[in-house]
């Protein structure tokens, strides 16, 4: 071995060791105290960038106030945990805000007693706590309110008690499992894949009968919470099963170039959420340090780890022809810290950590903080266009300009939008936070269609605001007996605009909605 080698070598063991010592005395200590700190940061980053609540947030919060056993597109429970936040918080930004804060302090801690219980050190568990803070998709999560979080978050704990419950073959660890699960369940109808990859993995270990008590336990305990949503959707023509039937299956209309383009994005897109540099990392180490690793780890806690993450990359991988969101694997993702904890960052050099982990957080400062480049004339790099906070930015504006419109047109006055987005801001953003309405101009259903609409304003001297994308149709304009159209420009990045149409309208006579022909 050549001198720098093993210098370089014996200088990284040093660093372990170290970090293995502070790691022994206290790591739950030492983990809590860097959460505090980042989540800090989380809420001065909030409060000091400028950017609104996201069109899902306000969607959300906009169910809280309508709260019910379930909704059309998910399940109930981010409307019930925006109701009780908003009830102590008084509905502002921060009762939205405070939620996906909690979940990113709170979900490195199921992470590491997971990482714990499989691999038996402490070490380990700790940097695996550490390594979650730094992905970008945990980031995501932990700022922006949606059911990603939840069930993100419910995810990484039915992981860890199920594990306990394999491990122990205790009853009592299938019950909390199942509680968990069902939890999961009322965040996102994605957790339901965790059935098919625990019994994947059974199966595999050869441990599914030997488990089977609990098993039944597990899924009866949870299956339990899925009730409220059955009894919805019996009440509501089972409108849920439809929404996520259409959102799973292909289309058989595209093209193989339309095919590969929407893959393209997928894999690209599911890039940027584990981030380039941590992949880079992975691919590097399988190649040149997988014969060196001398710590010899737990090869089913391995595969219980990285079979549910392969098996859910397989499902939306068959549907990925067709245009899927980058946040519909994140909830998956909770598994991977622990894995790079392992096997990647035993032997990996120093300095290599250093650069991988320094890459990604400040590609997420950037990504994150925009102007920067904006400030370096770097705007070309990551243009307003394609930077997705620009979908955030304005909604406070435009609330405050409405609420303008609104007190001149009087008290009897009602605010609707051709889109869902726009509609759920605006009920968030202008002032006294009115229930809004969203029209059916040939958009596919959405929780508006479910609830009182503006038929009720029907030949009763009301008039309106209408904000839409796009300029008003003929048939929206014959509705009222005058109109009188302006258009604003939501601001991001100073040269950045996304123009809109707002329209006051007098005198609501009648309109007929398009009938919903699309889930």
């Amino acid at each position: 071995m050549r001198p720098k080698e093993n210098q370089i070598r014996l200088l990284n063991k040093s660093i372990q060791r170290v970090q293995k010592k502070v790691c022994s005395h206290n790591p739950i200590l030492f983990l809590t105290l860097i959460n505090v700190v980042v989540a800090w940061l989380r809420i001065q980053y909030i409060n000091a960038n400028g950017i609104d609540l996201s069109t899902e947030e306000t969607q959300y919060w906009l169910w809280s106030k309508n709260i019910d056993w379930s909704y059309y597109s998910k399940p109930p429970l981010i409307a019930w945990v925006n109701y009780l936040s908003g009830t102590l918080l008084l509905n502002g930004e921060f009762s939205v805000k405070i939620n996906a804060i909690l979940i990113g302090f709170v979900s490195p801690y199921p992470l590491y007693f997971l990482a714990k219980r499989l691999y038996n050190q402490y070490y380990i568990a700790f940097i695996a706590a550490l390594l979650l803070l730094t992905f970008p998709f945990f980031n995501y999560i932990s700022t922006y309110f949606t059911t990603d979080s939840l069930v993100f978050l419910f995810w990484l704990f039915t992981l860890l008690y199920t594990w306990k419950a394999i491990d122990t073959g205790r009853i009592i660890q299938w019950v909390f499992a199942g509680l968990f699960m069902g939890l999961g369940l009322l965040s996102k109808y994605t957790m339901v894949l965790f059935y098919p990859a625990l019994a994947i993995f059974l199966l595999f270990e050869k441990q599914f009968i030997h488990h089977l008590k609990g098993l039944v336990i597990f899924t009866v305990i949870s299956s339990l919470f899925l009730l409220p949503v059955l009894y919805w959707n019996l009440t509501h023509d089972f409108v849920s099963f439809k929404h996520v039937f259409h959102l799973s299956k292909a289309t058989d209309s595209q093209s193989l170039i339309e095919m590969l383009k929407n893959i393209g994005e997928y894999l690209g897109s599911q890039l940027l959420v584990l981030s380039p540099f941590y992949i880079f990392l992975i691919i590097i180490t399988v190649h040149f340090f997988k014969k060196e690793r001398k710590q010899k780890l737990s090869l089913m806690g391995t595969r219980y780890l990285i079979i549910p993450v392969v098996f859910i990359w397989v499902v939306f991988s068959l549907i990925a022809v067709k245009n899927i969101e980058a946040n519909w694997l994140i909830f998956s993702y909770g598994a991977i810290p622990i894995l790079l904890a392992n096997y990647f960052f035993l032997d990996f050099p120093v300095k290599w950590k250093a650069v991988v982990i320094s890459a990604t957080v400040l590609l997420q400062i950037l990504m994150l903080n925009p102007s920067i480049l904006d400030q370096w004339g770097l705007r070309k790099l990551y243009p307003p266009e394609f930077d997705t906070l620009h979908r955030f930015a304005g909604w406070k504006e435009l609330g405050e300009k409405v609420t303008e419109l609104s007190h001149k047109a009087g008290d009897k006055t009602f605010i609707f939008s051709d889109n869902y987005h726009i509609a759920s801001e605006l009920a968030f953003y202008v002032k006294g936070q009115p229930q809004t309405y969203c029209i059916n101009l040939g958009r596919r259903m959405n929780q508006f269609d479910l609830w009182p609409d503006i038929k009720q304003f029907e030949n009763k001297n009301y008039h309106a605001i209408y904000v839409s994308n796009d300029k008003a149709p003929d048939s929206l304009l014959n509705a009222f007996n005058d109109t009188k159209k302006y258009t604003y420009n939501r601001k991001y990045r100073e040269k950045y605009k996304r123009k809109m149409y707002i329209y006051v309208f007098k005198d609501f006579k009648c309109f007929n909605d398009r009938k919903t022909e699309s889930f």
